[in-house]
């Protein structure tokens, strides 16, 4: 049995158990191994394709490298395999029963994070935010201590009472960048800040015991000689901080957007200016590029003027008067003129007619 069998042959062996003992020959049990191993294979391969989502192309590819290897062991065998048609079944199986797996995948998205519904207030939550809020108060530091954070003021401040927001200003970038450009401190310094307190008493308490004392502590703090400056703000709640904050931001960034505007114009201004200066300089230049050309055009005229042609030439060139009035020598008025003129007769209807108008 170990001998290979021909390939013309394995179709008119007769399926007989010559020990009737009801085991398998080992070419059968060589047969289905090679079965059992195919289906493993497309049974896995259609599971991957399911979770992955691999392409079809590189299965087909795939199942055709098994298809090679697996005829080459029946060859190697000398037996037909008769399972491939269960085996393409059992795989068409699986791809079904997972379609439904294969479009989860497809409708989930890699890296979508679940958006949190944020439920509105009730009327009671809103009535107890409204009363927490009325209920605060708010101190004002004119200076803060030199390097001070804001961690080590809520560290001092929080053992007076239970804190809420706190805000320091930076100081001006410029200042900073001239204090390190000059070999200073490279830490962030602040000039005021604000800093609330739940209980509105406490902020007053804290404001009228601590301003003008020392800061204190342990001797090797480094804000032990430093002094507070506190004051308590009445009537003032941390929505006005923020409305002025950004209002000021707002201001600041329209101060600079008109100013912006103005070197914009000033530039537009100077640049029409200077085309304006260089088109009355070339229109300068031609003129007087013409008129060198018309003098060079005279000098000719001017050097033949002894001859008589050219002084009939230069008559003939003056322009003629068309027309002509009369005009009065300077220093003579009318009444000069009228003294020098003989005075005409007056005829008689005329002297009828001023007789009966003036009188006679």
């Amino acid at each position: 049995m170990s001998a290979k069998v021909k390939a013309d042959d394995i179709f008119n062996l007769e399926e007989v158990d010559s020990d009737n003992s009801g085991y398998d020959s080992e070419e059968q049990q060589s047969t289905k191994k090679a079965s059992a191993k195919k289906l493993t294979k497309a049974a896995t391969k259609t599971k991957n394709t399911a979770v992955f989502g691999l392409d079809q192309a590189v299965n087909s590819d795939e199942d055709d490298d098994y298809s090679s290897q697996d005829e080459d062991d029946e060859e190697e065998d000398g037996q037909e395999d008769t399972t491939t048609t269960a085996s393409m079944d059992s795989r068409f199986k699986l791809a079904d029963d997972n379609d439904g797996v294969e479009d989860d995948a497809s409708k989930r998205v890699r890296g979508a994070k679940k958006t949190k519904k944020v439920k509105p207030l009730t009327p009671e939550e809103l009535e107890k935010f409204q009363a927490a809020r009325d209920k605060t108060g708010i101190v004002y530091l004119s200076k803060i201590p030199p390097f001070m954070k804001p961690v080590k003021l809520r560290h001092l401040l929080g053992a007076f009472g239970e804190l809420g927001r706190v805000y320091l200003a930076p100081e001006d970038a410029k200042v900073a960048a001239r204090r390190k450009k000059y070999g200073g401190n490279k830490k962030q310094n602040f000039t005021e800040g604000w800093v609330e307190f739940k209980d509105k008493s406490i902020a007053k308490q804290v404001a009228k015991s601590l301003n003008a004392t020392i800061i204190g502590g342990s001797k090797k703090s480094f804000y032990h000689d430093d002094m507070w400056n506190i004051k308590y703000l009445p009537k003032f709640k941390w929505d006005h901080l923020t409305e002025r904050i950004a209002y000021e931001n707002a201001s600041r960034a329209q101060r600079l957007q008109a100013e912006i505007n103005q070197a914009k114009r000033e530039n537009k201004t100077i640049l029409t200016n200077i085309e304006k200066a260089k088109m009355i300089k070339n229109m300068e230049e031609k003129k007087a590029a013409k008129r060198q050309a018309s003098e060079m055009d005279s000098t000719p005229t001017a050097a033949s003027s002894t001859s008589p042609v050219s002084k009939g030439k230069e008559s003939s060139a003056e322009p003629k008067i068309r027309r002509t009035f009369k005009q009065r020598r300077l220093g003579e008025s009318s009444e000069s003129t009228s003294a020098a003129a003989p005075a005409k007769p007056v005829s008689g209807k005329i002297k009828s007619v001023l007789g009966n108008v003036f009188g006679r």
